[in-house]
């Protein structure tokens, strides 16, 4: 493999030049210009630009020069992994660090607590004892509440304790939400289009002063906006959580929810699966509901409304005012138009329930939005909705306003024929990296041949300097791939 003869504001980065060979096994050095989740660009000492993809993490400062060992170089992909003078030094040391913690906090320092810890400094929460026990007993909760079925409180709970607190917790959470939304007035549309939010939430995010207690907890209010299945509706025991979406609760997904501030309960935890990790994503879902909407001549023009209303988006990506808000608005609005209209219909439940599951899902990334910019937005492709995904990465939480010069966002795309295509686009004044996750490598081809027209269109928008790299999709949703690495060692010595 050759590296391209460029200076560092080239755009070309990526092509190959006959000016050097890149052989497996080789030793290279260079100085750091950026580093992108996996992906490293790199100056050598003769000046020339190197892309390539790191085997492994590594935390590092721009402009540090490394010495890497090549373990792939094809016209595909360039591997390298990195060669730090006391790395198993440093990673022996932070292990032996996080044992030492939990072993402080009388704990048997397993792997699944190792685990959490890692995940925990990932996320820059504080690694105290509290923390550590308390999302320990909620993964336990989550953990036994999948095989259990809904009808909880009508059997006795062969849960240990402290397990069964947490587990009650999570019920009661779910039930003071449910009271809440229950009792709030409907919102006026003028209201809601006026609203910065894609709809008006006057809930108290991550409140933690629950409601009173309550002898008898009935939860089954949540189960009848789920999409479970008719046959299990028939036999109502045989119901069990993860039938509703509780499933696959780890340290990731648990963590991810209390630090956005969000109760830690069952409507969260579907959302959470359903939309970011994609069980039943908004496209499928508005899908559902217009292929129903379609089978009756009563409610055939309500799913041309809903339609004309998606339909804007692409309008919008055409003018270059992408303003998906507040197409979300609008379409908020127009569900709850459309579950007053379908009121008076028959065989009305199932459509009623799929409205409730989609205003759902809008207000879950509503609450999100307290602490971030994500969106999940339907979007028509090919006669069918597939999903645009857009988060914008803050580096800085102490900053309200978002700096288009300084930057980071993370677009996912689903589609019919590459599957999903993740871009995490780091935009530093006039510099713009495009770091491009597919799931398989025979993908990468399609993209290297239209990555000039993409390098086009971006000097069009006065980009000078742009990089384009590409790497195989492997986090399951993008709550991974929007968490930085971070040095555990240094988290340690902060937080303990």
């Amino acid at each position: 493999m050759k590296i391209n003869g460029m200076t560092p504001n080239s755009s070309n980065v990526g092509e190959i030049s006959k000016e050097v060979q890149l052989k497996v096994g080789q030793i290279i050095q260079g100085k750091i210009c950026e580093i992108l989740e996996d992906m490293i660009m790199l100056k050598m000492s003769n000046g020339k630009m190197l892309s390539a993809k790191l085997e492994v993490g590594l935390s590092v400062e721009v402009e540090e020069l490394l010495k890497f060992q090549v373990k792939e170089a094809n016209e595909n992909q360039i591997l390298l992994k990195p060669i730090v003078e006391g790395q198993n030094n440093i990673e022996n040391e932070t292990e032996n660090k996080i044992m030492d913690v939990l072993k402080s906090f009388g704990m048997k320092a397993t792997k699944e607590e190792i685990s959490l810890i890692q995940t925990l400094i990932k996320n820059e929460i504080p690694v105290t004892k509290e923390n550590v026990t308390s999302f320990m007993q909620m993964k336990g909760a989550f953990q036994k509440m999948e095989q259990m079925p809904i009808d909880l409180f009508s059997k006795d709970l062969n849960i240990e304790e402290p397990i069964l607190e947490v587990f009650k917790n999570i019920i009661k959470s779910q039930n003071d939400s449910l009271e809440q939304s229950n009792t709030k007035n409907l919102i006026e549309n003028k209201e809601i289009l006026e609203n910065n939010s894609f709809i008006e939430n006057k809930d108290s995010i991550g409140n933690k002063n629950f409601m009173e207690n309550k002898e008898n907890t009935d939860h089954k209010a949540s189960l009848q906006k789920q999409d479970t299945p008719k046959n299990l509706l028939q036999n109502e025991e045989s119901i069990k959580y993860k039938d509703i979406g509780i499933k696959n609760m780890n340290d990731e997904k648990i963590v991810f929810i209390s630090k956005n501030n969000l109760d830690i309960n069952l409507g969260n935890a579907i959302q959470l699966n359903r939309i970011l990790y994609k069980d039943n994503p908004m496209g499928k879902q508005i899908n559902d509901l217009i292929k129903n909407l379609y089978e009756n001549e009563k409610t055939t023009p309500l799913a041309k409304e809903i339609e004309n209303i998606l339909g804007k988006i692409k309008n919008m990506v055409e003018t270059k005012d992408f303003k998906p808000q507040e197409i979300l608005k609008e379409l908020y609005v127009k569900l709850e138009s459309i579950k007053s209209t379908v009121e008076g219909f028959d065989k009305k439940e199932g459509i009623l329930n799929q409205i409730d599951q989609i205003k759902d899902g809008l207000d879950f990334m509503n609450k999100l939005n307290q602490s971030q910019t994500y969106m999940q937005i339907p979007i028509p492709i090919d006669k069918e909705y597939q999903n645009i995904d857009l988060l914008i990465v803050k580096d800085n939480k102490s900053k309200k306003k978002i700096d288009p010069n300084h930057v980071k966002l993370l677009i996912s795309l689903d589609t019919k024929n590459m599957g999903q295509v993740r871009t995490l686009i780091d935009i530093k004044e006039k510099n713009i990296t495009c770091n491009f996750k597919l799931i398989e490598e025979k993908m990468k081809e399609i993209f290297f041949k239209n990555e000039d027209q993409l390098k086009e269109s971006l000097k069009t928008l006065g980009y000078h300097s742009i990089y384009v790299q590409y790497g195989i999709l492997n986090e399951e949703s993008i709550v991974g791939d929007s968490t930085p690495s971070k040095k555990f060692t240094n988290f340690i010595d902060m937080k303990v």
